[in-house]
């Protein structure tokens, strides 16, 4: 295995100790796909996806669902003025935005935040802001540990899954859908797609190479059918195992029907075609009461849950699709 440059945790992620001793070499590795996505998405233009204000912004102007940006807390050195963005610097300000998007859960962002790193989440009952764990927030001393940081976080709305999405999706947590879009001789298409199923109590829906404890699901393209799902067994020993049903709720997997699906596959085509200065984006795009709704962009994706979701090597058709696209 490690002639061809994977660890050990590749080995329980692919579950190579259950295919022959050449399968490794049809698995792509992230340098090498990140390798291939330098090359389709220009540096300078990075940032219109990296940073969740401009992202947001962009989007805007697009007419592309995404959720909207409720107020800004900056403890960077940056000038991030808006006229439609509040600025958060007090206690009182920060309650006042709250209250007018009235209870429920709230989540703050670092604005370059990668994989969920960073995240803060709260929830306002009555006048005063909670932590997950029912732990009274005491607001300044939480502004002031965001301001530390010296960064730009965005505060936004919790959205919550669509309410067909609920029996695998219990907590309320909310899983999104990530498809990969590449631009082609000018148009837009799509590669290929997985679902990211949440579970526990997690507060975000990141698989994280299965060390997250989240499922991972492949979707059949033309329908939006969860095909096999994938995620660490309960043995402790961080082995990828398939799953048939939702550990939390008992819903079965298979088959499952994600709602809105077409309408989600036009919203990533129509995000890739806003976005066309990157020629290949993997969409994190959530579904809500309200359908889909893009939730970020990815210029450097991992090739971790598409191989586990589709339970086989993606290396060759990596290589193919961006070549094809170069040509």
């Amino acid at each position: 295995m490690l002639r061809y440059g994977f660890g050990a945790l590749h080995f329980v992620l692919y579950r190579f100790y259950s295919l022959p001793l050449s399968a490794p070499n049809a698995y792509i590795k992230d340098r090498e796909l990140h390798s291939l996505q330098d090359s389709a998405n220009p540096k300078e233009a990075r940032e219109l996806i990296n940073n969740k204000l401009i992202f947001f912004r962009k989007c805007q102007q697009h007419g592309l669902p995404t959720p909207t940006i409720l107020g800004l807390v900056d403890g960077s050195q940056a000038s991030h003025s808006s006229e439609s963005i509040p600025l958060i610097r007090t206690a009182e300000q920060l309650l006042e935005i709250v209250r007018l998007g009235g209870e429920g859960k709230y989540i703050f962002k670092p604005a370059h935040g990668l994989s969920g790193a960073g995240i803060k989440r709260c929830e306002l009952k009555g006048d005063k802001l909670f932590e997950d764990s029912g732990e009274r927030i005491e607001i300044i001393e939480f502004l002031g540990s965001l301001l530390q940081q010296q960064s730009l976080f965005i505060l936004q709305k919790y959205l919550l899954p669509h309410p067909k999405l609920r029996p695998i999706m219990p907590s309320g947590c909310l899983g999104t859908v990530r498809v990969l879009t590449m631009i082609t001789d000018g148009e837009a298409r799509i590669l290929m797609a997985c679902l990211k199923i949440p579970t526990g109590d997690n507060a975000i829906d990141n698989f994280k190479s299965g060390l997250s404890g989240n499922l991972v699901a492949d979707v059949d393209m033309d329908s939006g059918r969860l095909l096999k799902s994938f995620g660490p067994g309960s043995d402790g020993l961080g082995l990828v195992e398939e799953f048939f049903f939702h550990p939390d709720s008992g819903e079965r997997l298979q088959g499952f029907m994600v709602p809105c699906w077409q309408q989600l596959l036009k919203t990533a085509l129509n995000g890739a075609m806003a976005f066309r200065e990157l020629g290949a984006i993997g969409w994190d795009i959530a579904l809500t009461d309200g359908g889909p709704c893009l939730i970020e962009g990815n210029d450097r994706y991992g090739s971790g849950i598409h191989q586990v979701a589709m339970e086989r090597g993606q290396k060759a058709e990596f290589e193919r699709l961006f070549s094809e696209r170069m040509r």
